[in-house]
């Protein structure tokens, strides 16, 4: 769709402004090309112009290409394919206002600091704070007492991103992305939407491959077998996201809830990486994936290949 804006300003206006740019001038024309289309947000609820949205967002691909690798692309694995490509993970599912909450709401914070060829911002911040607990193999942080920390973003990025998946059927090539969530999606809704608390009846856990070298790559939310309740788990290079949702998720589950009003708790786990290798590998038992992707998910700890 093109839209065309013309504006005439007299010689002593105010600057006209349109996004970062700013104008003094008698006529202004420009023609803009946005794709968009008609439909109902899946954030919002409202009839509105869609835009071409993304599952996981643009800058992920970008942060996490290697160039001098000879395919350079970013790994994305679901219960149906593995693929390693540029291939972004797109649809017309929100408005323009819906993107930016989930924009500002985590995804500008969170994604310079996920795990890449070069580094990992945000495990790098933990150097100089002290734990709350430490054990052989994990150590526990109160994310509310360390000031780099925006918790409400690294909360509302993993909630947004279950949400994302719980809204819409994204298609990733041949293969398809999405979760159920029921009776409680409304109430995630409502949370990303800013517009009531964390849900009671959830649970979400952040943890953080405290190993260096994770998996650079993305699990988009799938779940998880689980009895009593239902768990889903999203990992995005570096850092995994646990939710479990039901009325029957254990008091002491909750008691370690990113959500908790008490305290922030983020795990740093040295097996994290163990068990991003674990979902791997049953996810991609009966999906499709190359000679070299196979090879590569045989290896112990696979990082890329």
């Amino acid at each position: 769709m093109v839209f065309e804006w013309v504006v005439e300003k007299c010689a002593n206006a105010k600057p006209f402004s349109y996004g970062q740019i700013a104008f003094k001038s008698k006529i202004l024309y420009t023609s803009v090309n946005v794709s968009t289309q008609k439909g109902i947000c899946k954030l919002c609820l409202k009839h509105k112009n869609l835009q071409d949205s993304h599952f996981i967002g643009r800058a992920v691909y970008k942060r996490l290409s290697e160039p001098s690798l000879k395919n350079p692309h970013p790994i994305l694995i679901t219960g149906q394919q593995t693929t390693q490509s540029s291939l972004q993970v797109r649809d017309y599912v929100f408005c323009s206002d819906c993107e930016g909450v989930f924009n500002h709401g985590g995804e500008a914070w969170l994604y310079p600091k996920i795990a890449t060829p070069s580094g990992f911002e945000l495990l790098s911040i933990f150097d100089i704070h002290r734990p709350v607990v430490r054990d052989l193999d994990f150590s526990v942080y109160d994310g509310g007492q360390i000031p780099e920390i925006e918790c409400e973003k690294l909360l509302h990025f993993g909630a947004g991103t279950f949400y994302k998946a719980a809204a819409h059927t994204w298609h990733i090539g041949g293969a398809i992305s999405t979760i159920t969530l029921g009776p409680y999606k409304e109430a995630l809704r409502k949370f990303v939407r800013g517009e009531a608390n964390f849900p009671n009846h959830m649970v979400l856990m952040v943890e953080i491959a405290a190993k260096p070298n994770p998996f650079l790559g993305v699990i988009p939310p799938i779940r998880m077998v689980q009895k009593d309740f239902c768990r889903y788990v999203f990992y995005i290079s570096g850092i995994l996201y646990r939710l479990a949702v039901g009325k029957a998720i254990p008091a002491d589950t909750h008691r370690i809830s990113f959500s908790s009003k008490e305290w922030k708790p983020i795990f740093l786990r040295d097996d994290v990486s163990t068990d991003v290798t674990h979902i791997i590998k049953s996810l991609s038992v009966g999906s499709k994936k190359s000679k070299k992707l196979e090879e590569f998910l045989k290896t112990k700890s696979p990082v890329r290949p």
